[in-house]
């Protein structure tokens, strides 16, 4: 839409004189305003339409485009806008269209209405961009609610901001309670109490705050009263009543806050100064009291007031019962004794003095009216002679001094005023001529050569209605000149007051991270607005408001500055316990009224939670190496080290994988007093089981020998002694090599000499590994071709696998069953297994047997229990390592810093404090090859600086 209406002066020219106006610029100009008619027309639809859909606020600031609409319609709707149209009629030209001024209503009721609601929308940004302390901000809202009700973004805004503000506020009253801040509680309850919540504030909060006031105000009143006891006795002692009334005023304060009964000890203490105090006082008023009834009595005789007034007040200052000065008390007895003697006298004096004043006034009045009447004459003529004299109105004086009788122009008065009078005349020819030269050299002049001072002078000599109006003439002139080069001066500063808005507009849309390159554009914009000079007084302030915008960015950037430093050594410290500390406090300390700090207060309000799982994180990952072969001791060791951790910490997943891991560290710790000796006498030293040899012959009848069988007689026979009890010596026996279908080392000799090693080698070694070892090789001794005798078999299997569950949890859940099983079986293991023809033997060897063929293979029933043994007996399969801190980018996505490396990969935590004290962790996001996808929303009120765990699944520790 064009901005030029030159066409209004050519219509304005036709309307004034149609008999003149060219034909040809009245076309135009018709065409003209007919189209600029029709544009407005349809901006002023669009708007409509704006407001129609309840957008306001797009409404407006469409038609604050160039040009601003209202302007534009307004200066369309002139004045002579009849005359113009019945002019176009009669020249049969097109009319022009109406201007839909229904429209310009509506908008302009928008602009009533969005008028109240631009300071709050401004100082809205302004605290936004300053990231101001909620409070301010949430006053700014509620009367932005309030003023714009149907905006209801403005409602959710408030609900969210009141929501984290109340939360800040028992934040922030728990640490002025620690810290003993009375003013600030009181700050924090009247908030509370004082403003219009639209979000629901808890009863419990309020009551919170309002007995920590209370608790605070009773334990700092009685501090300032135990202060103020020491104070007073002093006073006391040194006589010195004003400090003590002083003392004393403020003890009665602090005395009503806490209640103070008289028998308080500290009552007791203060209660004799206190009562002189009292005293004092009292004396004090009762001596003021009576020197203010003394004054009264010296202002009744200075007033001489009558005999009753002095009487009342001479017996109320008697009734003081204290000594009255002398002088004042017999002055105040003389005056009333005097009034009473002179009312005595006045009237007999009355009738003489009215008879002497008559014959007086009869002789005198004669002769005195003659001499007044001539003196008041002269009088007259003096002063009209001199009003004239002092308007130095020298003509008139002169004509008026010709028409007085000779006597009274010889009057020693009036022949001074006239030498006056013939002095004044002279000069006013010479201010004549003067007045005259100037006058014309000045009208003379130029109007932009024009000397001001030659104005100056014409001024003070002016005094002629002929001169005064000369010199208006050429005032007129010169302010008009000034009135146009005031226009260019001011069209000037206003371009260049445009030019920096724009600029400064960008500056704060875009931002910038540069204060040195902000404090140069101030210098900038100051020489450039000091350049124009000679601006309007009404549009300097302009400037004023650029100046105080740019360095209140200014401001706002050295507040961001510092905050990004703040924030950066919060996010730097990630993984250092103290230094986060510290940089968190550094953050509450610097800027306390800053988002940043209300964050950082947050993040050190949930220590225990975070603090929690990293020292979890720290135990997992330094007993995680060597878990599966600690000693006894380590176990020990392990077992303490984690059980003060739960004392420390709030309970998290972490500690609970620690509570479930318990029985497996307690049988570990259970093996420092196990008893291998018997173990290894059943296994190694019994002289059943260690450097046997063993014949079987057909009718498959097993024969155990100390010593290797011999073959005599060219291998036909086989001669050898074998065992028959633990007591008596081997007996021998010899057999033809026919009959003899397998002779060499025994079974139980190689599980003996394997034992030997695998137990001399356990303080080391894998304890389930190791008895795993020798439960497999003892089941693979029964399953050979020339097993191991069943009964010895089961009774050694059940020996170590009976060891192996008393040192590991485990291995008691895998083979507790097959021990119940060998326990359940029945069998006899005291029967002579190894006589060749003892028949409980053979009768328990079946039964045995049976047993060993019935048998789960160990692998399976190891594979069965992995599960168990990853859930309960090895670390967790996942640690939560303290990575990085949340943070945010410049566009208000979220960040971790530092960032991660490539290779990580898992899940992203925050560790938060639950209601039952405990330390629960929330999902955030995920990571991929370092790359971080956000599972909150941009809105959420995480508070930035908060520590962020990567979840990482590790690899499997083997099971044994």
């Amino acid at each position: 839409m064009s901005t030029d209406l030159w066409f209004l002066d050519d219509i304005r020219d036709a309307v004034n004189a149609p008999e003149t106006a060219d034909p040809d610029l009245v076309r135009e100009a018709s065409i003209a305003y007919n189209e600029s008619c029709r544009e407005a027309n349809k901006r002023l639809r669009q708007v409509d339409k704006l407001l129609r859909d309840g957008l306001r606020s797009e409404a407006i600031q469409s038609a604050e485009l160039e040009p601003p609409l209202l302007n534009h319609v307004a200066d369309l709707d002139f004045p002579f806008l009849e005359e113009w149209q019945g002019m176009l009629a009669q020249w049969n030209l097109q009319l022009p269209p109406q201007l839909e001024l229904d429209a310009a209503k509506r908008l302009n009721v928008a602009y009533a209405e969005i008028r109240p609601l631009e300071q709050l929308l401004r100082q809205h940004r302004l605290l936004a961009l300053a990231r101001a302390p909620l409070s301010a901000r949430i006053e700014v809202l509620r009367k932005l609610t309030a003023l714009d009700e149907l905006n209801f973004s403005w409602q959710t805004d408030l609900a969210d901001y009141e929501r984290l503000r109340l939360r800040q506020i028992k934040s922030e009253a728990a640490e002025a309670t620690l810290n003993g801040d009375l003013a600030r509680l009181s700050e924090l309850q009247a908030e509370l109490n004082n403003a219009k919540w639209s979000s629901e504030v808890s009863p419990d909060l309020v009551k919170e705050i309002r007995e920590g006031y209370r608790s605070l105000e009773h334990r700092d009143a009685r501090q300032q009263l135990e202060e103020l006891v020491p104070q007073l006795d002093q006073a006391y002692s040194e006589f010195d009543v004003p400090r003590a009334a002083e003392l004393t005023t403020r003890w009665n304060e602090y005395a009503q806050l806490v209640s103070l009964s008289p028998q308080d000890p500290l009552a007791q203490r203060s209660g004799e100064a206190i009562e002189w105090v009292n005293e004092q006082l009292r004396t004090a008023d009762r001596q003021r009291e009576f020197e203010a009834r003394l004054q009264s009595l010296e202002t009744a005789l200075e007033r001489d007031d009558p005999k009753q007034k002095l009487e009342s007040l001479l017996h109320k200052t008697q009734r003081f019962d204290l000594p009255i000065p002398e002088g004042l008390l017999t002055r105040v007895q003389d005056r009333i004794a005097t009034q009473s003697a002179h009312s005595h006298r006045r009237g007999r004096l009355i009738g003489a003095s009215i008879v002497a004043s008559l014959i007086v006034i009869a002789v005198a009045s004669f002769a005195y009216w003659r001499v007044q009447q001539q003196r008041e004459t002269l009088l007259e003529h003096r002063t009209a002679f001199s009003e004239l004299v002092d308007e130095e109105s020298w003509t008139q004086a002169e004509s008026y001094f010709s028409g007085l009788p000779q006597d009274f122009q010889e009057d020693a008065k009036i022949q001074s005023l006239h030498s006056q009078v013939a002095k004044g005349v002279s000069e006013e020819q010479s201010r004549a001529q003067a007045i005259a030269e100037l006058l014309d050299y000045a009208e003379s002049q130029s109007v932009e050569n024009l000397d001001k001072a030659i104005l100056d002078q014409i001024r003070e000599l002016a005094e002629t209605e002929d001169e005064k109006q000369r010199l208006a003439n050429l005032e007129f002139k010169l302010r008009k000149y000034d009135q146009q080069q005031q226009v260019v001066r001011d069209k000037a500063f206003l371009a260049a007051v445009k030019k920096w808005s724009e600029k400064l507009a960008v500056l704060e849309r875009n931002g910038s991270s540069d204060e040195t390159e902000t404090w140069s554009l101030l210098t900038k914009l100051q020489e450039d607005l000091a350049s124009h000079s000679g601006v309007s007084s009404s549009l300097r302030n302009r400037g004023d408001v650029l100046e105080n915008k740019l360095r209140t960015i200014i401001r706002q950037q050295s507040e961001a500055d510092k905050e990004r430093r703040l924030m950066n050594a919060v996010y730097k410290s990630a993984g250092r316990i103290d230094v986060f500390e510290k940089a968190l406090a550094d953050v509450v300390r610097e800027q306390p009224d800053s988002l940043a700090a209300s964050n950082a207060r947050q993040v050190i309000g949930e220590k225990e939670a975070w603090l929690s799982v990293i020292k979890w994180d720290r135990f997992w990952s330094e007993v995680r190496p060597n878990w599966t072969t600690q000693t006894a001791m380590e176990a020990t060791e392990t077992l303490d080290l984690g059980n003060e951790l739960e004392q420390q910490t709030l309970e998290n997943v972490l500690s609970k994988e620690f509570e479930k891991r318990k029985p497996y560290l307690d049988k570990v710790v259970a093996r420092k007093d196990i008893n291998l000796a018997e173990l290894k006498y059943s296994l190694v030293q019994n002289k059943f089981m260690y450097n046997l040899w063993m014949v079987v012959d057909k009718e498959n009848t097993r024969f155990y020998c100390p010593e290797a069988p011999q073959e005599v007689g060219s291998g036909k026979e086989l001669r050898f002694k074998y065992l028959i009890d633990s007591s008596n010596p081997p007996k021998s026996r010899a057999l033809q090599a026919s009959s003899v279908i397998w002779h060499g080392r025994a079974p139980q000799s190689d599980i003996a000499e394997e034992s030997k090693n695998k137990l001399d080698q356990l303080p080391t070694e894998n304890w389930d590994k190791t008895f795993y070892l020798l439960a497999s090789n003892i089941r693979e001794k029964l399953k050979q071709e020339h097993p191991l005798d069943a009964v010895l078999g089961l009774d050694l299997l059940r020996r170590v696998l009976q060891t192996g569950c008393d040192g590991s949890y485990q291995f008691q859940e895998a083979f507790e069953g097959v021990i119940e099983e060998i326990d359940n079986s029945g069998i006899d293991f005291s029967v002579a297994w190894y006589l060749p023809d003892d028949n409980d033997a053979q009768a328990a060897r079946r039964d045995a047997q049976a047993v060993v063929a019935g048998f789960v293979g160990f692998d399976e029933l190891v594979k069965s229990k992995k599960e168990f043994f990853r859930s309960n007996c090895l670390p967790p399969s996942y640690s939560l390592t303290w990575v990085a801190v949340l943070g945010r980018k410049q566009g208000s996505e979220w960040e971790c810093y530092p960032l991660l490396p490539e290779t990580s990969e898992g899940k992203l935590y925050i560790a938060t404090t639950s209601g039952n004290k405990k330390a629960q962790l929330k999902q955030v996001a995920r990571v991929n090859s370092g790359k971080v996808t956000w599972s909150i929303a941009k809105e959420s009120l995480e508070p930035l600086g908060t520590p962020l765990f990567l979840r990482t699944e590790l690899p499997v520790t083997a099971s044994p």
